[in-house]
């Protein structure tokens, strides 16, 4: 081997280590910088979930009555129910925080719960009784192409007395399914 070349090969092997000894240090200063900021993300994600569950979702602790005209469901503190104007039914919305619940009440409110079947759709149907009134749970694809899910209740006495109660992306379900089985006909 000539001493130009041994020059290169000492050469090349000294850039390599010292190379490797950047790269091991740039390494550990970046992972230490990671895991320091990943903690502090954590413990933000953490105190907002913490902040996010408390403020809407505990609806057995802190729960109000939402007194309809002709029905109740109960709710957590903070939501409210508005009234619009239906043509043929009573209709409008119990408004919380982050979910917003339609409700379309009367004789034209849905044709009859027979009527509900689970089709292509259907994500989850379930047949069922909420305080001794027949009704149906539906969880289907959203129909407006703007939301992904619908997640329904039809509810139907044996006098006629209906109410179909909706909402688009609910981002709690179990929350919302406490509510839907809180409802009473009055």
């Amino acid at each position: 081997m000539m001493k130009s070349q041994k020059i290169i090969k000492i050469c090349s092997i000294k850039i390599w280590r010292i190379c490797q000894y950047y790269f091991t240090t740039v390494h550990q200063v970046l992972v230490s910088y990671l895991k320091r900021k990943a903690m502090k993300n954590l413990w933000f994600i953490i105190a907002v979930l913490m902040i996010d569950c408390s403020a809407d979702d505990d609806i057995f602790n802190r729960s109000v009555l939402i007194e309809a005209k002709s029905f109740t469901v109960e709710v957590p503190r903070g939501w409210e129910l508005v009234e619009d104007v239906g043509y043929d039914t009573y209709v409008g919305r119990i408004v919380g925080r982050k979910h917003t619940i339609a409700f379309d009440q009367g004789f034209f409110a849905f044709g009859s719960l027979g009527d509900i079947v689970e089709n292509d759709e259907s994500i989850f149907f379930q047949r069922l009784e909420i305080n001794d009134v027949p009704a149906v749970l539906h969880e289907r694809k959203s129909p407006d192409p703007s939301h992904d899910v619908l997640l329904s209740v039809y509810l139907e006495t044996e006098d006629g007395q209906k109410n179909h109660l909706s909402i688009f992306d609910p981002r709690n379900e179990s929350l919302i399914l406490d509510i839907f089985l809180s409802h009473q006909f009055r």
